[in-house]
Order: C-alpha cells, then sequence, then structure tokens
C-alpha cells in the first residue's frame, strides 16, 4: 500500500474549462473578454489566491462596470461537477481502495472546499488538506513510511518537492496535457 499524494487543481480537477465558463458567463453579461482576462490576472496577485468573488471585485473596482449582487449570485451558481471526468472519479475511487489517498491542496479555504467536495471527488480521499502557502512546509511535518507518490501539475512546486523529498517518486501530471489519469505511471 503505497501513499499518494495529488494535487487538484490542473491535476484532477479541470480547473481551466471551469475558469473558461466562468470566464463566458462574465463576458455575457457584457464584460469584454479582455477585461475577463486582464482582471483575472490582477485578482491573482491582489488577493494571492484566486476566487470567483475577488475576480469580479477587481472587475467591480473598474468605473465602467457594476456587477449586482444579485448577477454575483447567479455567476457563482456552478456545477462543480461538470469538471471532473467520471473516469478520474472510477480511477481515484479504485486507487483508494489500495493506497492512502492524500489531497494537498493550496488555495482559498472557502472556495477550495466547494470545488472539493461539489466535485464529488472528495469521496476518494483518505486526507484532505487545504494549505494557504507551500506544500513542501506542510509535507515537513508529515512522518510518510512506505512508498510516497506527489502527482502535482506545477513543474516548480515538483522540483522543490524532488530536493526537499528525494524519497518521494514525484510525478509531473497536467489533466489538461495529459487528457485522463490513464496516462499516469502508477495506474498500469
Amino acid at each position: 500500500m503505497a501513499i499518494i499524494i495529488f494535487d487538484f487543481d490542473d491535476t484532477i480537477f479541470e480547473t481551466y474549462k471551469l475558469n473558461n465558463s466562468f470566464s463566458q458567463k462574465i463576458e455575457s453579461i457584457g464584460v469584454p473578454s479582455d477585461v475577463v482576462k486582464n482582471t483575472y490576472e490582477i485578482a491573482k496577485k491582489k488577493f494571492n489566491h484566486y476566487t470567483f468573488d475577488n475576480h469580479i471585485d477587481v472587475i467591480n473596482e473598474m468605473e465602467e462596470f457594476n456587477i449586482t449582487d444579485h448577477e454575483k449570485d447567479k455567476l457563482n451558481d456552478i456545477d462543480f461537477s461538470l469538471y471532473k471526468s467520471d473516469e478520474t472519479f472510477n480511477i481515484l475511487n479504485n486507487l483508494s481502495k489500495k493506497h492512502t489517498l492524500i489531497l494537498l491542496t493550496c488555495g482559498e479555504k472557502i472556495f477550495q472546499r466547494l470545488k472539493i467536495y461539489n466535485s464529488g471527488l472528495s469521496s476518494c480521499f483518505h486526507e484532505i488538506h487545504i494549505i494557504s502557502s507551500n506544500k513542501e512546509n506542510f509535507l515537513m511535518d508529515k512522518n510518510f513510511i512506505g512508498d510516497v507518490y506527489f502527482i502535482n501539475d506545477k513543474k516548480s512546486e515538483n522540483d522543490v518537492i524532488k530536493k526537499m523529498f528525494p524519497s518521494f517518486k514525484v510525478i509531473d501530471f497536467d489533466i489538461k496535457k495529459e487528457g485522463s489519469l490513464k496516462r499516469l505511471p502508477l495506474i498500469n
């Protein structure tokens, strides 16, 4: 039995599709696509962790836009289960019967929790940790025994984990590029 640590966004959850869908919803109420794209980047930097509400707040700071609370509620009405595949769920569910699965994600806690639990993927994990800073700091406090896999889409984070935890089997995996968890080496 191995310990398999998964990242959430763009590793097992199709965050890029969610963000595209949200952007289209904002555009549908009259905000131009270039404004949506530019304010997305501003919201990520300004608030440290991106949320839809933060993005809307940045748009509202611009004089020509005023997204009302009612519109904000409608924009936030999202079915998060649409951004995970049944195949991903089945693979994770089967892995969880043989291994200890840990979800380790960084972001704003309420927003991350919404995505994780409403996607339907939470039931596949033995532990779920939503942190606000570096994953390596969280992992330093753990004492894992046996084979440990760390699966994440961000190469820069993976490089740090490889250096700090040389016994971990670190796998670069981006669902957007790979398309399916079936392509993970440990699945076959």
